[in-house]
């Protein structure tokens, strides 16, 4: 799939109202105990500097005790201080369990808005986006893959990043006071990580959108060769050596795209790597130096430089890479919150319908988006009330668009359609289709019972009995559904054990 809109940078105030709206879903999603974790996430954010200070106090007073061999007051601190560090170190542990467990539920909750947000496009949405308009159909498959995926996790790294902030400027303040180059340091050699993991993000997505197209088309050769249904004809016409061949053409040119922007990927996150690592080296230097001219606070700041310069360049590495992220997942989320402003049907009215509905088309002739064969030309018509008529033809005559566009599925480029007399408008389309009953040539029907399948066209209605009995009359299916262990109560659909012989 060519994605028109990936070469369109966003502008800083769409980004900001991209950014926005995430922060209010995210906020939406979560329940009030994720939020009150985030809170107390915010105080947690000092524990690795309250730690590493109780660590320092702690090898200083065992570097005393053991340099004057003293016990008694210094024994009872030194005791003190190790039963508060493991105390520290239970409480970060648990919190880092509970923060860990509520990250899970609000992903959880997260993606379950964005299936909900994805489905109630599919159903609201104009129809004519339901038969590829614009593309919607390669949009929707890219949200629903990756779009859907990356806006959850963005939506998530939201909150995590406040609190990271924090823990950074205290690790930081703390370390600035032993040396401001080891702080420096640290910032500088994290900072192509982040630039890399950004660059990574930015070829992802244009590999994705750009070449989504060609892996499709592997995964549907490859579903032509395995489904079920399709054995008969591979089987009668020896179809197999010419679609494999086919498979294996199109596979091995999307995978050779993948495995090239892999490599790249794995040797620059290699070097970035090399490069984070050989931060230690300062730091050791700079740690040594201080333990040479002050020996007797040297292992102590020994241990809490290289407690929180771990901490710190992993918080940082963290801050800048999930910023980096939501900079390039923009683009995501922006094809998931478009869904939001596709044009819909907008509410069913409560109408009961037309008691009696004449149809008519005035000179209406239709051509499908994205295409210049014209379907239907310049018909007129006319169907009364009670009228029986049969459209026949040959296939792609126009029969079934004649029923979409009587349904309201369609509007016609030319001429006009109406209902007993008056233009078929938006407003009117619910009313028709309360007035009308279509049984489509790719129908459907819904996990559940016979009964909720028949009821499901009119939301809030209930048939009794009789009503019920007489519509299975009316349909000749009564002795079908009679057959049924529970009547009109059986399960129907794929997970269940309907049987209709």
């Amino acid at each position: 799939m060519e994605n028109k809109n990936n070469d369109i940078k966003l502008g800083i105030s769409e980004k900001v109202e991209i950014l926005i709206k995430a922060l209010l879903v995210s906020l939406h999603v979560k329940g009030w105990d994720s939020i009150l974790v985030n809170i107390l996430g915010c105080f947690a954010s000092f524990l690795p500097v309250i730690t590493a200070r109780c660590l320092e106090d702690l090898t200083n007073g065992l570097y005393q005790m053991v340099r004057d061999k003293s016990f008694g007051q210094e024994e009872r601190t030194v005791l003190f201080l190790f039963c508060m560090l493991i105390g520290l170190y239970i409480v970060q542990a648990l919190f880092d369990c509970l923060s860990d467990y509520m990250l899970r539920m609000d992903t959880t909750r997260t993606e379950r808005f964005v299936s909900y947000t994805i489905m109630e496009c599919k159903c609201n949405v104009k129809f004519h986006y339901i038969e590829n308009n614009d593309g919607f159909r390669q949009k929707l498959s890219f949200v629903e893959e990756y779009a859907g995926e990356y806006t959850a996790r963005s939506m998530q790294d939201l909150i995590l990043n406040a609190q990271r902030i924090i823990a950074i400027i205290s690790v930081s303040l703390e370390l600035f006071h032993v040396s401001g180059i080891i702080v420096a340091a640290i910032f500088l050699t994290c900072i192509p990580a982040a630039v890399l993991s950004y660059l990574q993000s930015d070829t992802t997505y244009h590999f994705r959108t750009k070449w989504m197209l060609e892996g499709d088309s592997a995964i549907m050769q490859y579903l032509t060769c395995t489904r079920p249904e399709a054995m008969k004809d591979i089987h009668h016409f020896r179809a197999y050596p010419y679609l494999k061949k086919e498979w294996k053409k199109t596979a091995k040119e999307y995978i050779e795209k993948k495995e090239a922007l892999t490599k790249k990927h794995v040797i620059y996150n290699m070097a970035a790597d090399i490069l984070r690592n050989a931060v230690y080296v300062v730091i050791l230097i700079l740690v040594g130096r201080q333990i040479y001219l002050h020996p007797e606070g040297g292992i102590g700041v020994f241990m809490l430089v290289l407690t929180l310069s771990g901490r710190l360049q992993n918080l940082i590495s963290s801050l800048l890479i999930s910023l980096m992220e939501f900079g390039q997942n923009i683009s995501y989320m922006k094809d998931f919150f478009d869904l939001q402003e596709l044009s819909t049907e907008g509410e069913q009215c409560a109408d009961k319908g037309l008691a009696s509905v004449s149809i008519g088309f005035d000179h209406v002739s239709f051509t499908y988006p994205s295409s210049d064969r014209i379907v239907i030309r310049d018909l007129s018509v006319s169907i009364k009330d009670g009228e029986t008529v049969a459209i026949v033809g040959e296939n792609g005559s126009g029969k079934s668009t004649f029923i979409n566009l009587i349904m309201g599925f369609y509007t016609p480029q030319e001429g006009k359609i109406t209902v007993n007399g008056e233009a078929l408008e938006e407003t009117q389309i619910s009313r028709i289709r309360k007035s009308t009953a279509a049984v489509f040539q790719d129908f459907c029907h819904y996990e559940g019972t016979i009964r909720e399948n028949i009821e499901a066209s009119e939301t809030g209605f209930t048939m009794d009995e009789k009503e019920l009995l007489q519509l299975l009359r009316q349909a000749n299916i009564d002795d079908l559904v009679n057959r049924q262990p529970n009547g009109a109560d059986e399960e129907i659909g794929k997970f269940s054990a309907y049987d209709p012989r």
